[in-house]
């Protein structure tokens, strides 16, 4: 077991969306927020490499939540790290 940090910003754009009762799409949260087309892709993708205060100031203000809320920790299974094990009929030439 060990912990990764999650980030949830797409499930709660999702809520956000969901209680607002409208579709929400990248350019509204661009004027909204002033965030840069390719962060907010980076983000709801998941794709966040480094974490910038200012975009989280930005996503936090957007979401109407604290920074705890959209970057989590979570326990999950370690995955198999065994070195995988060759047929040895593979290995005759």
């Amino acid at each position: 077991m060990e912990r990764i940090v999650v980030n949830r910003t797409k499930e709660l754009l999702a809520i956000k969306s969901r209680r607002e009762q409208r579709r929400i799409t990248i350019r509204d949260i661009e004027s909204e927020t002033g965030l840069d087309k390719s962060v907010v892709h980076r983000w709801l993708q998941n794709e966040v490499r480094r974490i910038d205060l200012h975009v989280l100031e930005g996503w936090c203000n957007y979401l109407d939540c604290e920074p705890g809320d959209i970057l989590v920790r979570e326990t999950v299974e370690k995955a198999d790290e065994s070195p995988e094990i060759i047929n040895p009929e593979l290995l005759t030439a």
